[in-house]
Parts: C-alpha cells; structure tokens; sequence
C-alpha cells in the first residue's frame, strides 16, 4: 500500500492502540482516509504476490477475528463497503484484458474443449489433459451456462478468468472473441446442456475439431444406458440402445431417430473420434461407422511403469471380508445395489463388512440395520493413505452400466488391490489386462429376469475372466476399419420393403442406400455384403423383409 505523506499528516499513523502488531491497521487506515475526504485507488498496473499467512503463522486466525470484530465497531459501513466493492468489481475489465494478453502472448495453438456443466470424471479428464499439454497449447473450456448462456473460462482450475455470452443474442460475439484469441482447434467432450448452434463453430472459424466420447449421449438420451430403472437395459447392437425408441423426445432435434442422425453425421465429419476404451470405441463404431474412431486411455496412469500385482492377504482370526468401495455413488454406479447387498449381509449375520469411501446420492442404510460404514468424500489425493489404513481385501464396483473410464479403478490398480468389477463394458478388459483372470459382478438386465435391485443383489454370480490384448499399450490404438469420409453428408434412409423402418432408422453414406431390417441388423448386414439379400428371410426372427 502506497500512502502519500500530506494524507498521513492529515489521517494520522496506524491505530496501534486498538489493531497493534497484525491485521487489520490498514483497513482502519483506509476507512478513516475515506471519511477525512481522501480517495483509496486500486492500481491496476502494479501485480503484487501476496503469500497468505506467513507473516503471523498460526496467530493468524485469532488474529484475523479480533480485527474483524474491532472493524466492525469502529466502522460500522465496513462490511456493506466491501460487498458493494466486491459486486461492482470495478477492476474485472482489466483483469480480463490481462488475461486475454496472457493468451496471445503465449505462443501456443488455442484450443477450445466444449464441455457440459456437471462436475465428474469427465472434468478431471480435461484439466488433466491441459496441463499434460500445458506446453504445446492453451486450453478453454466453453460450458453451459444459466438463462441459456454460455460460460467460456481458462482450463486452469484456480484461474479467474470468465465471460458468458447469450447464445440466442451474443453468439456472434462468442465467434469474434474466438476469432481474436485465435481459436485454431475445437475439442468436444460434451454436448449435454448447449444449444445447437455450438455445433456449428469449427465451420464458422473454419477449424477441425475432434470429439471424445465419454459417454453414450451421442445415441443414449439417458447417456448410460441404464433408462428409467437406473440399470443397464441392453443394447439391440452396438450404438442402438433398447431404452429410446426412434419417436421418444429428444433434445434440439425433436425426437430420437433425427437427434441420433444428427449426431451421427457430427462424428463423422469430425477428424478423430476418441474414446478411452476398446468396448467404448465398439459401440461407437457401431453407431458412426463412418467415424474415425480411436481408443486413447486417459492419463492418470503412466504406463511406462508397470502396475503392482495385487496382492491379496489371508484373513486370520475370523475377522470379516472387508470390502471397500470408492467414489460418489449415484443409482447407476451401484449406490442402491451397495446398500441392499449390506442389508442382505446383516440379515444373514455374514462374516463380511462394507466401506464406502465417499457417498451416495441419497443416505444410505448403515450400521446395525446394514454392514455398511460410510466414511463420507476425500481429496483425491489421500484415497492412496486411507486404503492403507482402511487395508480392504478387495475393492468393489457395483456399477450398473458399462461404464466407459474409472479413475477410482485406476487408484485400486496402482494400489495393487483386488477388485471385483461389473462383467459389462470395459472395466473387466481393464482388470483382466493389467492382471489376467480376475472376477465380475452380473448385471441385472431386462432380459435375465431381475426386475429390481434386491434381485440383482442376490443374482449376483462370480467367473473369471480372460486375458485380453491391449490396454496399456498407447501405440496400437483401436480404431474403426472404414475409411475417414470424404466431403458429402450422412443422411437418414428408409426401405419401403421393411415393416421396422419406421421403428429404427438407420444412416448411410450419400451413396449407398440402406436396404435391411434393423431388427435383425447382424443378419442383415451379413447377407448385404454377400449380396444375397434372400438370406434375410430366414435368419430374421422377427418378421419376414
């Protein structure tokens, strides 16, 4: 703070009676200058390095609250001043204008990544990958945001830096700052929440962009597959979920069959399509067959360095099995199976207890009633010391769709513990890779007879797995076998001669014309590329094309 000498003859020195030796002197200072008719300047081309608490260590705290309380009584417009100066933010332009310099002047590719405005996994991912690449670009994050807005801000987690734009009124604003912070390249990890036009900005900058399928709300309007009943309900092939008929709602684009077609020709015409998993990449091949689809794992896992064989310890003295599980728990990630298997293994008095290490989306039953412990969230980095003090036997994931990526399954593997993971989607290729044979959970599904979570509980059945090939490996990346289209759009057709046409449209190059019944779409497809279409009859089950 800089004071010039005529306002400190006129003001008078810091208050040592009332404030001393700390904090809050030259608040008082302040606030006494302002009513002798002096102005206070906050100067904006001046950066000064605050280092929080150094100066009185652990006195601070006690310090901080007598000033505070002595503040209010001599000053009692104090705190209304500092909530009206922290609303107006007079220096919020300036602050902007620094960071907009900061991103010109760092010489680096701008990168826009389009995400939803939920927190998750998918969040982490895109920090971490700003900084893994914090040397070769700038990353910005553009999310959805309240009244229909938008949000574009540093990927940076502690960065301040922010501007929000109406889409159906600034749009053309949100373009031209692109424009200026010279936006070569626009990766989407989301659309969940953003209005349509966000799809049209590579073409209007005239980038590339690519697309990271975290999810399956590219075809799934429930995202995970799971419907109404918040459990896996099956796919009719890959990329065609049983849970959304083609005539269900569906967003921006009225109703599924045109949402999935739009969606549909955005993969396609994207330069890469990336997934972080083999099962995840399957899917989406089989929705976008003409995407250029790639299986890229995350980066939390360096996999240079080889991870632990796990380790499993006998149990002696009749302790209990110990069986940890991670995470926040919604219904599709086990919460309701966790609680009714706890509650089943009270019931029988079994030698088994359960840890959740985080929570669940609603208060789950604990002890007595359930042998369930819920220890409540942690930081990420103490999971690895609470699972050594929790030192479970194995780690569980009740999840109850084919998750695409688990970061938590990451901790459990470098931890080298054992765990048990569903036998849907790729956490099972996941284990088996790093470790060979291991065990999974069945998945209740429509089509097995379990109509509720207590069923699935008591269905559930334990088989080895087998050795896959590739998990680890980031130079043989997974990817689809059809070529990368050339210009010219993928559109929805229709075949007079099937009956299941109106039911499930399917996509197909501008020059090819989709002929099949999509009830059958394996046989059918089998016998397209044999051109004998005759075979249809036989091998469809459910009507005659």
């Amino acid at each position: 703070m800089y004071i010039r000498r005529d306002s400190l003859k006129d003001v008078g020195l810091f208050d040592v009676e009332n404030f001393g030796k700390g904090y809050g002197e030259e608040n008082d200072f302040c606030q006494r200058a302002e009513d002798a008719g002096w102005r206070n300047l906050h100067l904006l081309d001046t950066f000064v390095l605050h280092t929080g608490g150094v100066s009185f260590g652990d006195s601070k705290s006690p310090r901080e609250r007598a000033a505070m309380e002595k503040l209010a009584r001599l000053h009692p417009n104090y705190a209304h001043d500092v909530h009206r100066f922290v609303q107006a933010d007079p220096a919020r332009p300036y602050r902007l204008a620094l960071d907009l310099a900061r991103i010109r002047d760092a010489g680096l590719p701008v990168i826009l990544t389009v995400l939803h405005d939920r927190a998750g996994g998918t969040v982490r991912h895109v920090r971490e990958l700003a900084e893994h690449l914090s040397d070769k670009a700038v990353f910005l994050i553009l999310t959805p945001y309240a009244n229909k807005c938008v949000a574009l801000r540093m990927a940076g987690e502690n960065e301040g830096f922010e501007l929000t734009f109406k889409i159906a009124e600034q749009f053309e604003d949100l373009l031209n700052v692109l424009r200026q912070l010279h936006v070569s390249h626009v990766h989407y990890h989301h659309l969940l929440g953003h209005d349509k036009h966000v799809r049209d900005i590579p073409a209007l900058l005239n980038v590339s962009y690519d697309f990271t399928a975290h999810d399956f709300y590219s075809y799934c309007t429930y995202i995970t597959i799971t419907g109404e009943e918040n459990r896996y309900q099956g796919e009719i092939s890959p990329g065609q979920c049983k849970c959304c008929t083609p005539d269900m709602p569906a967003p921006l684009e009225g109703n599924v069959a045109r949402w999935r077609g739009a969606n549909a020709r955005f993969l396609s015409a994207a330069r890469t399509v990336l997934t972080p998993s083999r099962d995840t990449a399957r899917r989406i091949i089989g929705f976008a067959p003409a995407a250029n689809v790639h299986a890229v794992q995350h980066t939390d896992i360096d996999t240079s360095v080889p991870l632990p064989d796990p380790s499993p310890q006998p149990i002696k003295d009749d302790r209990p099995l110990r069986i940890v599980v991670l995470g926040a728990l919604s219904a599709i990630k086990g919460a309701d199976v966790l609680e009714t298997v706890a509650i089943e293994a009270a019931r029988q008095d079994a030698p088994v207890e359960f840890h959740l290490l985080g929570y669940g989306y609603r208060h789950l039953l604990s002890q007595p009633k359930a042998a369930l412990s819920v220890h409540g969230a942690y930081k990420e980095e103490d999971l690895p010391r609470l699972l050594a003090w929790l030192k479970p036997d194995l780690i569980w994931f009740p999840a109850q769709w084919p998750e695409t990526y688990s970061y938590t399954l990451s901790a459990a593997l470098q931890a080298g513990l054992p765990v048990v993971v569903p036998d849907i989607g790729p956490l099972r290729n996941a284990w088996s890779i790093a470790h060979g044979p291991g065990f999974t959970t069945g998945i209740a599904t429509p089509g097995n007879g379990s109509t509720s979570s207590n069923r699935c509980a008591k269905r559930t059945s334990f088989r080895p797995l087998h050795r896959f090939s590739i998990w680890h490996s980031p130079t043989r990346p997974m990817r689809s076998k059809r070529p990368t289209p050339s210009a010219g759009p993928i559109r929805t057709t229709t075949s007079a001669t099937c009956p299941h046409r109106r039911n499930r449209p399917k996509t197909a190059r501008r020059s090819s014309v989709t002929t099949y019944c999509s009830s059958c779409p394996s046989a059918h497809t089998a016998a397209r590329r044999r051109r004998a279409f005759s075979a249809c009859w036989s091998t469809c089950a459910r009507s005659r094309c």
